[in-house]
């Protein structure tokens, strides 16, 4: 499950990623296609080595018995209607 924060974070990245391809890729020429290549592939590097494409290491989920939103076991509320989830009802992720 991807908090709102971390969305928040894809988009921002997303946004100046993509302007400074399309800045790079109608400014400069064959030359700024090439370099907007390597940018793409820096981005999602960095990306990759900051633990934003990790995941949060909590196999465990269980549904929400109101809604059957899945979120984390370790959660005592839902995360999407808050009601308070029952720990009887733990099921594995995978």
């Amino acid at each position: 499950m991807t908090s709102d924060r971390e969305w928040v974070i894809f988009a921002i990245l997303g946004a100046v990623t993509l302007g400074f391809v399309v800045l790079l890729l109608v400014a400069g020429g064959p030359f700024g296609w090439f370099v907007a290549v390597f940018v793409l592939i820096g981005v999602l590097l960095l990306a990759s080595w900051s633990g934003l494409f990790q995941s949060n290491g909590l196999g465990e989920k269980m549904n929400c018995p109101d809604c059957g939103a899945r979120n984390r076991a370790d959660r005592i509320r839902c995360s999407y209607c808050g009601v308070l989830l029952d720990r009887s009802m733990r099921k594995d992720d995978e």
